[in-house]
């Protein structure tokens, strides 16, 4: 069961990647192109804040199976030696903390994006919630990273 979480949460992070560049086509495009906020802004941000949400509930279940990665690092290493390894510090501390605080972004852009003033005004919010969102997505996700077992 672990196995199939993990390639879960690895192949979603293809369709995450995919409602980002659509969400921040619709934000940036809204926003230079003084276009009104409505239907399609609004999907964007739901699909990006639901497959980030899935991607985290995953995630979640991932970091604390009690026979996965996580859960064996710390068996292993303990708190201090996985600090001091890289690799290890990565999967215990640093992807799950940025992530976490991405995917918050992610929402909160949604939700002031919606309580903006101006169609401008929630474009510009979505655009840069979103935009950070994304930049630590990106550089969070473990592209080469060795597994530190």
């Amino acid at each position: 069961m672990y196995g199939i979480l993990v390639g879960l949460h690895s192949g979603i992070r293809w369709l995450v990647i995919v409602a980002a560049v659509y969400a921040l086509y619709v934000a940036f495009s809204g926003w230079f192109g003084k276009k009104a906020y409505g239907a399609e802004a609004r999907r964007a941000g739901a699909i990006y804040g639901g497959i980030t949400g899935i991607q985290l509930i995953i995630g979640l279940l991932v970091y604390f199976w009690p026979s996965g990665l996580v859960m064996s690092v710390l068996g292993s290493l303990g708190m201090g030696g996985a600090m001091r390894n890289p690799d290890a510090r990565f999967y215990v501390v640093e992807h799950i903390f940025a992530m976490v605080v991405a995917i918050a972004l992610i929402h909160i852009g949604i939700a002031v994006a919606k309580r903006a003033k101006t169609d401008g005004g929630k474009y510009m919010r979505a655009s840069i919630f979103w935009g950070i969102g994304t930049l630590l997505i990106l550089a969070s996700i473990p592209w080469e990273r060795a597994l530190p077992v």
